[in-house]
């Protein structure tokens, strides 16, 4: 990849154009020469350059006044804590909050997750189809059992059926989660 120009890294930090520019200029000791030209000419970021930017973005958002941020990078430098960045840094979600491989992987879970709740839903459904055709058997043979004068087998199906219900219920408060 190229050489990041203002705009992208004003777009990374979500900072303005003109913040950029003003931090090159208060920092240019600890950038490199590309970063800070001089006068008319483009700034070009190399990803060192852009991992220093964003130290003192975080800096500044957290309140660091100037003075004490320059001395933190002169630390940072002189301990070549920039020394091995290669790379620039993944680019961010549009509100700058988490990096896009992070929101990638969180949007896949949140798809997985779904996915499984409807799995758990269908199940659910289905078992309560199944609860239901067995209660209407239940209840089709306690009709036969009572014109056949059979009352033992007629409560001991309606206690099949109130166990049945009671089951029923508990699916449906449970969010399908219990077994028919």
């Amino acid at each position: 990849m190229a050489d990041w120009k203002v705009n992208e890294v004003a777009e990374y930090l979500d900072i303005s154009k003109v913040a950029v520019q003003n931090w090159t200029d208060d920092y240019s000791w600890a950038l490199s020469a590309e970063a800070a030209p001089g006068k008319g000419r483009t700034r070009h970021f190399t990803p060192r350059d852009v991992a220093i930017l964003v130290e003192v973005d975080r800096q500044s958002k957290a309140g660091v006044l100037h003075e004490q941020i320059r001395l933190a990078l002169r630390s940072m430098i002189t301990s070549g804590q920039f020394d091995t960045v290669e790379e620039y840094p993944e680019p961010r979600v549009p509100d700058g909050s988490i990096p896009a491989s992070e929101h990638y992987r969180l949007m896949l879970r949140a798809e997985e997750i779904t996915s499984q709740a409807l799995r758990r839903a269908e199940r659910a459904e289905s078992d309560l189809m199944t609860a239901r055709e067995k209660i209407a058997k239940l209840e089709g043979r306690i009709e036969e059992m009572q014109r056949a004068g059979s009352m033992e087998e007629v409560i001991r199906l309606n206690r099949e059926i109130a166990r049945l219900e009671y089951r029923l219920e508990l699916a449906r408060k449970d969010g399908g989660e219990d077994e028919a």
